[in-house]
């Protein structure tokens, strides 16, 4: 956290500066509160008073600390989230009901932007807006600290978001306590802000900042700026009985479906457009216009059509379609786009839209993540479990596999769940098998017995579970690049319900269908190149291109994995160059599999000394270089390491901490390669470094004991 800065003040030939890190320079008077205790309306017709008002509200606070949840991830100036209160709260002329947690006293109803020193004063166009500041102030959530933050909903109408024990930053740690919280009501659509006690320490330059703003930051109330609240004191924010504000506002509602979904489509079928558009203004509105493109992933334009709209009135939808817009020639991803544009718009960031669009073909793998998990997921206790929502891209099918990602191995559930619970949620368990023994850091995969599965309409989820005391943890992908499907679920140890995550990431799930009879064939390796046969012996640390032609018959989209000596090396490609450093016998293994099949072809070359023109075993190597094998090993390794020249060499073991655990070579040795072993059997599992170290240079290579 950078935590210098400086704000010049301009006035007359006067020039005023302060760093937030010096308290000192700034009046330690500690500023009052106004004699004004209502404040607005705002152009929208907010009015906010306090409890010194003979109408306004009383001070009650409402202890969550047991009942709540409490907010994991809060730092020095930060924001977690996003969180669902589970209702729609009116906030100005449109719903909310998603919400980020600002570690410095405030909730966004927008991803964008977080707040630090120095504080805006409310309402301001820079991001973030959309913003309650319940108690804006350099607040301090580092380990040590005895800030906390808690969030309740009764999932109907009552949201309680509670900071507790807050400190206040200072030059070299912090001061004071402070609780405040506030209470988001749709009943009256009010907003309620409550303060306690606050002891002994003030806000770091008394920057603190109290109010509410609109998704835009044009509209909002300043209640205190740069002034502290009472202790034992309340706030609320009245919702006006009648609204005057114009707002003409036309956001995009859907793409594809109503809640733009990820969905799946056969290669070589058409493609029917669909768009929503939604008035989420307070006007009715005579014209617009909409678009609905198709488009690569990387924002390229393949096809796109227009769309009038008629008139639409404040609250309504209007629907338009686009039939058969567009044929996938091929599997791939997609994105569908959705824009509407109307004369007059106040908010633009809803004026865009868009849904992630698979092209698939049967026998094949449905799946919305990218293969790489940015966060992992688990849950406390171990009893609890996700889901992602798969609409096949045609009825009957069947599931033939699943399969997860698994960051932390321990016993897990695999489940196929049929989408008769509430409102289409995950239900009915159709097929599950218990996983005792998964494979860390790996796709885990199930088979599921042919006929076992078969959809006939619908949706179906794919999910793992956890019983009580599991450690399991398992993959969750952010990549919003790719898209996110808005199909994840959550259990925790419950009922189903919405990811937390559902509009910023997808679960590391996939299912495997076909139609019901089909036949799959397995991909077949064309050509490969060198010939296997003929690369018998390769030159030490040279380096060597090898490239596979593979076809599969039933035209699925094939991946390719390349193992050296039984390890994974190199991508998804048909293409991979290796750099040989290992002597003697090695194996390079390329495998070619669809979604059941695999085929794969193997080089076996022996790697030797060369000289310069690569002709002659047995001489001087070019640069220092270290290798360890097997790896990961248990217990013995054999460590090969190459010296240009003769030199005074030493061979060390490190683990993970920089300890020296072991000494395996200390002394003079002449140019050529040597060979050493580690034997680590009173060793502890783990990663370690063998550490190659002469005058002139330093080499390392890492190990993996396993036991």
């Amino acid at each position: 956290m950078i935590r210098w800065f400086c704000i010049a003040l301009l006035l007359a030939t006067l020039s005023v500066g302060y760093a937030k890190s010096v308290v000192n320079m700034v009046s330690t008077e500690r500023p009052q509160q106004t004699l004004d205790t209502q404040w607005g309306p705002d152009q929208f017709g907010y009015r906010a008073k306090d409890a010194n008002e003979p109408d306004g509200p009383d001070f009650a606070w409402i202890d969550i600390t047991e009942s709540g949840t409490l907010v994991t991830g809060l730092e020095d100036d930060n924001t977690v989230g996003p969180f669902n209160a589970g209702w729609d709260f009116r906030y100005y002329w449109y719903d909310v009901s998603q919400f980020w947690i600002g570690s410095n006293g405030y909730i966004k109803f927008q991803s964008v932007g977080q707040l630090a020193q120095p504080f805006p004063t409310f309402p301001n166009t820079a991001t973030p807006n959309d913003v309650i500041g319940a108690y804006i102030g350099d607040w301090l959530f580092d380990d040590g600290e005895t800030s906390e933050c808690y969030w309740w909903t009764n999932n109907a109408d009552t949201l309680i978001v509670s900071w507790v024990d807050v400190t206040a930053w200072v030059q070299g740690g912090s001061l004071g306590n402070h609780d405040f919280q506030m209470i988001l009501s749709g009943a009256d659509s009010s907003i309620t802000l409550q303060y306690g006690v606050s002891t002994t320490g003030d806000v770091s330059n008394n920057d603190v900042a109290i109010g509410i703003e609109n998704v835009t930051g044009q509209l909002g109330i300043s209640c205190y700026d740069g002034t502290y609240p009472p202790n034992n004191y309340a706030i609320k924010f009245y919702y006006p009985d009648v609204i005057t504000f114009q707002v003409h506002d036309l956001g995009m509602a859907g793409v594809q479906n109503s809640l733009s979904e990820g969905v799946f489509l056969l290669t070589g079928d058409p493609l029917d457009g669909f768009l929503r558009v939604g008035n989420t203004g307070n006007q009715n509105e005579t014209a617009f216009t909409a678009n609905y493109s198709v488009r690569q992933v990387n924002n390229t334009l393949i096809t796109q059509a227009n769309y009038t709209g008629t008139p639409i009135n404040a609250g309504a939808t209007q629907d338009a379609t686009f039939p058969a817009i567009w044929t996938p020639a091929s599997d791939g991803l997609f994105r569908l786009v959705g824009t509407v544009t109307l004369t007059g718009d106040l908010f633009a960031g809803n004026n865009s839209l868009r849904t992630e669009l698979h092209a698939v073909t049967l026998p094949g793998e449905l799946l919305y993540d990218d293969g790489t998990g940015e966060q992992d997921w688990s849950w406390a206790g171990g009893e609890g479990g996700m889901a992602m929502e798969f609409e096949p891209p045609t009825y009957p099918c069947e599931v033939i596999s699943a399969r997860v990602w698994v960051n932390t191995a321990d016993v897990f559930e695999l489940q196929i769940m049929d989408d008769d619970g509430q409102d289409g949620s995950p239900g009915t368990v159709i097929w599950s098998e218990q996983v005792t023994a998964p494979t860390a850091n790996a796709w885990n995969s199930v088979t599921v017995p042919a006929g076992d599965v078969i959809v006939e309409d619908g949706t179906f989820f794919v999910a793992w579970a956890t019983a009580g005391g599991s450690t399991a943890s398992f993959g969750v992908d952010t990549t919003s690049a790719q898209g996110i499907s808005r199909r994840s679920w959550e259990s925790a140890g419950g009922g189903w319900a919405e990811n937390r995550l559902l509009n910023t990431a997808d679960v590391m799930l996939r299912a495997t269908i076909r139609v019901p009879g089909q036949v799959n064939n397995p991909p077949e390796i064309q050509a490969a190149t060198p010939l296997p046969d003929t690369l018998d012996t390769v030159c030490f640390n040279s380096t060597i291109p090898f490239t596979v032609l593979a076809e599969d018959p039933d035209g699925q989209t094939l991946t390719y994995s390349w193992f050296h000596n039984g390890n994974a090396v190199g991508t998804n490609s048909p293409t991979y160059s290796h750099r040989f450093i290992s002597l003697n016998l090695n194996t390079l293994k390329c495998r070619v599999c669809d979604f059941e099949f695999c085929d794969s072809v193997t080089w076996t070359p022996t790697v030797q000394i060369c000289s310069a023109l690569g002709d002659e075993p047995n001489f001087i190597p070019t640069d220092y270089v270290i290798e360890a094998f097997p790896n990961p090993f248990n217990p013995v390794a054999t460590i090969d390491f190459a010296l240009p020249q003769t030199s005074d060499v030493r061979v060390v073991i490190h683990n993970l901490a920089g300890q020296e655990v072991a000494v395996l070579q200390n002394g003079p040795l002449s140019a050529g390669v040597h060979r050493v072993q580690w034997n680590a059997a009173n060793m502890a599992s783990g990663t370690y470094f063998a550490v190659l170290r002469t005058p002139t240079a330093e080499r390392l290579t890492k190990l993996l004991l396993l036991k």
